[in-house]
């Protein structure tokens, strides 16, 4: 099932204000601390580091990625998929698209941060290359909880 929904169509591209509504939808129903619009506003318009893209899956958002790129970095801000559609690929194409846009573009390292407890979203990163190399001691502000500090370093090879 899972390949026969990735053969569907599929088209990752920049977000745009007029996708702020189901980007809200994905970041209420994915995080305990969801993102303002106000906040992913400022991300879009007034800070020069990020790029936003999104998935669509038969015209419908389904996945969404925040980024800052850094000097040789791509630094992975929020990245979720809509509730029905996890455990279906859709995050690997993503992570899978952002990896090769690193490669091609130079960067040299993809971080990011995961709660300690989200064993799903680490998983899925440790099979994309993703390693710990740090924590981030009572890092998120709703319940005190360690973040985990992942890199992906960017080789010349196959990713």
């Amino acid at each position: 099932m899972k390949d026969k929904i990735l053969e569907e169509k599929i088209e990752i591209r920049e977000m745009k204000e007029k996708d702020l509504d189901k980007i809200r939808e994905i970041e209420i129903n994915s995080f305990n601390s969801p993102w303002s619009k106000d906040s992913f506003i400022y991300e879009l318009f007034q800070n020069s580091l990020a790029r936003y893209i999104v998935l669509e899956h038969e015209d419908d958002i389904v996945a969404y990625m925040g980024m800052w790129f850094i000097h040789n970095e791509i630094h992975i801000t929020n990245f979720a998929v809509a509730p029905d559609y996890r455990k279906k690929g859709f995050g690997t194409k993503l992570l899978r698209f952002i990896t090769l846009f690193a490669k091609t573009k130079g960067f040299k390292y993809i971080t990011l941060e995961v709660r300690r407890s989200n064993d799903t979203a680490r998983r899925l990163y440790e099979s994309m290359g993703f390693s710990t190399i740090g924590v981030r001691p009572s890092y998120y502000q709703d319940n005190g909880e360690d973040a985990i500090l992942m890199q992906k370093k960017i080789s010349r090879g196959v990713y």
